[in-house]
């Protein structure tokens, strides 16, 4: 596939960016390296081989969604101010 200047200036365009003729060029060569390689990996068997959904064969390592108190009202209250039974912090937004 051929890039063209006029290819960068569409692409340009619709990604609504704006640049100088240095960093055009080096765009321009970008682009065709990414489509030199993508070419030669569409080139490469695939015919038999499973899509890939996981790099590794282990599986999730989540933690169970269990409810629990992590922090109760006594613990906090020797450093925090309350308002009833809400905690009082400083003011952070004007």
């Amino acid at each position: 596939m051929t890039v063209t200047d006029q290819t960068i200036d569409d692409l340009l365009k619709l990604a609504r960016l704006e640049v100088d003729a240095a960093e055009h060029d080096r765009l321009r060569d970008d682009l065709l390296r990414i489509l030199t390689f993508v070419e030669a990996i569409s080139e490469v068997d695939t015919d038999g081989v499973e899509p890939l959904v996981h790099m590794t064969t282990a599986g999730d390592p989540l933690r169970s969604d269990e409810a629990h108190d992590v922090l109760g009202k006594a613990a906090v209250q020797g450093s925090a101010g309350f308002t009833g039974e809400y905690v009082r912090v400083p003011q952070v937004v004007e």
